[in-house]
């Protein structure tokens, strides 16, 4: 009995700390990946289906690298969906962008629409990460050539994929834009000085 309850605390802490791993890991990336410091990336997130371009924008880097962490380190891997990650993905990008609408058409396509443009899209094929951002890279594509979008709403619609991603995973497992990672950042060396601070999980 004592054994299984062992088991069972470990768990719970191994979660916890995944979970929180998971809200605070993309900051880290995201910061990295700034657009003002773009740069060819040699890692593994390159499996995911993307090759490295200047354009890291259009190239969806920062899903590519999301969809990496997941894939490597997220504890709990029953909760991840692809097709309900590509689904939320879409619908983050059609909140992010008001020409954007997004229409499920039966169980095994999805229909975007910029404008008076219009195409179908597959998603009943999406059976691994690896696919979510290479749909995803080609639904956001067509709405690009549609549009006039600047880079800084660009870079807001691939920030809104991400979320819609991470979203289906669970309430822990956030993006943190790298704006408001910086502004942590400040508030804790402003409230703290040159403190030490450790952040952890206790039972």
């Amino acid at each position: 009995m004592s054994t299984l309850k062992s088991k069972r605390s470990r768990r719970g802490r191994l979660t916890s700390s995944g979970l929180v791993f998971g809200a605070l890991f993309l900051a880290v990336g995201l910061t990295a990946l700034s657009d003002s410091q773009a740069q060819a990336l040699s890692h593994p997130a390159a499996s995911l289906g993307r090759s490295a371009t200047a354009n890291g924008i259009s190239e969806l880097r920062v899903l590519d690298w999301s969809l990496w962490y997941v894939a490597k380190y997220y504890v709990e891997p029953r909760r991840i969906d692809p097709r309900k990650m590509t689904m939320a993905a879409l619908e983050g990008l059609e909140e992010a962008i008001p020409e954007v609408l997004v229409e499920p058409d039966g169980k095994r396509m999805v229909k975007v629409r910029v404008g008076t443009s219009e195409q179908s899209f597959a998603i009943h094929d999406v059976e691994a990460l690896w696919a979510v951002g290479n749909r995803v890279r080609e639904v956001f594509h067509f709405v690009r050539d549609h549009t006039q979008l600047t880079d800084d709403q660009l870079r807001d619609a691939e920030y809104a994929i991400v979320e819609g991603v991470l979203g289906t995973l669970d309430p822990h497992t956030t993006l943190m834009r790298p704006e408001a990672y910086e502004s942590m950042q400040m508030g804790v060396r402003g409230r703290f000085g040159g403190l030490g601070i450790e952040v952890g999980m206790r039972d």
